[in-house]
């Protein structure tokens, strides 16, 4: 396994290395040195490795942090000392650029900066590879597990709601991101005189993390409207970052949100569905995501619609689709309705559950 991993590094790296020697040559033929380009290639690689091994390395001591601190510290200053090297073979090249100790240092900290922010997200799509592995086996052990379960709870309704309670932790499972979510917090602060648009990314990350490592038992396992909305609000921003605000998305709610309680982690759901297999690329068909807050019935109507993505592959029913129809099952039983339709390339959702006026209502109460 560590060998097809490190054979995945390498290619990547290769490709890499291949394709910026090729525009380098093709944009820059009289000031091309291969010399010069793998010194670059040197330093890029050595800031990656180096701040991943610092955050790995990190969560095996206490002091977490002021470890991964002292150690980005010097690996920092060792990357000076390496882009000083190759400011002087530039100049024996006849290409000098870095003029002044503080040229040297803030052009060292850009470099620093770019591909550790690449190492943040190495680590970041990583860890969601790992979580997802390491569900899919408890979603197998659970599996047979439960059948064993259901034959000793039979009729008791007390056992059958501590099954399904345990069901939902289940569904919900994840690697707490604390120590990730600090460093996004630290990372934000130190790129947003520098780079204000990727710090306003780190930030959306942060609160984003934040949320879904909050703990709803002291709520009865119930979650604010309000702040549910608003973090689909900030997974939309988010993900206009990535795409350069060429996403068209229409988001509008409409009732009062104010002191209301649904089960979490429900209505993002939907709205991960259509970034995973919708275009919301076309202006002239924009994707839109409405909630109604019917008050007289004391229920939420949640409607997605976005065009279909042709070249992606949708397995009807699958993973993501099957856990909302479980929690929903598991959670509302019959009190609730999910809806999927495809009409002339457009697919939509629509999802009505009851809401709460206060956490201390528990759900099938």
């Amino acid at each position: 396994m560590k060998i097809n991993k490190i054979k995945c590094h390498i290619a990547a790296w290769g490709c890499y290395i291949i394709l910026f020697l090729i525009v380098d040559f093709l944009f820059e033929q009289k000031g091309f040195n291969i010399v010069k380009e793998a010194i670059v290639f040197i330093i890029e690689i050595w800031i990656f490795y180096s701040f991943v091994a610092a955050f790995l390395i990190s969560r095996k001591f206490k002091n977490k942090f002021i470890f991964l601190i002292l150690f980005l510290i010097v690996s920092f200053i060792i990357t000076i000392f390496l882009n000083y090297f190759r400011n002087r073979i530039a100049i024996y090249y006849g290409s000098k650029w870095i003029y002044s100790y503080l040229e040297l240092f803030m052009d060292t900290f850009s470099f620093y900066l770019q591909f550790a922010i690449y190492a943040i997200g190495y680590l970041f799509f990583t860890f969601s590879y790992q979580r997802l592995i390491k569900i899919k086996i408890l979603e197998t052990e659970k599996l047979n597990t439960e059948k064993q379960l259901l034959e000793l709870i039979s009729k008791n309704a007390l056992l059958q709601k501590n099954l399904f309670q345990s069901e939902n932790d289940f569904l919900r499972a994840q690697i707490n991101p604390h120590f990730l979510h600090n460093c996004l917090n630290y990372f934000y602060a130190e790129t947003m005189e520098v780079a204000p648009r990727v710090g306003d990314g780190i930030v959306l990350l942060s609160e984003i993390m934040r949320y879904s490592i909050t703990d709803f038992t002291a709520t009865n396992g119930l979650a604010r409207l309000e702040n549910e909305l608003e973090n689909i609000e900030n997974v939309i921003q988010l993900n206009n970052f990535r795409f350069e605000n060429a996403l068209y998305i229409k988001f509008d709610v409409v009732g009062d949100a104010a002191n209301k309680y649904i089960t979490p982690m429900i209505l993002i759901s939907l709205v991960e569905n259509m970034f995973k297999h919708g275009d919301l690329q076309d202006e002239t068909n924009p994707a839109l995501i409405h909630c109604t807050i019917e008050e007289t019935t004391e229920k939420i109507i949640f409607t997605t619609s976005n065009k279909c993505n042709k070249s992606k592959v949708v397995i009807p029913g699958g993973l993501g689709t099957g856990n909302i129809i479980k929690r929903l099952d598991l959670l509302y039983e019959n009190n609730y309705t999910l809806a999927f339709e495809e009409q002339v390339s457009i697919y939509t959702s629509k999802l009505v559950i009851p809401y709460y006026d206060t956490y201390i209502k528990k759900i099938g109460a």
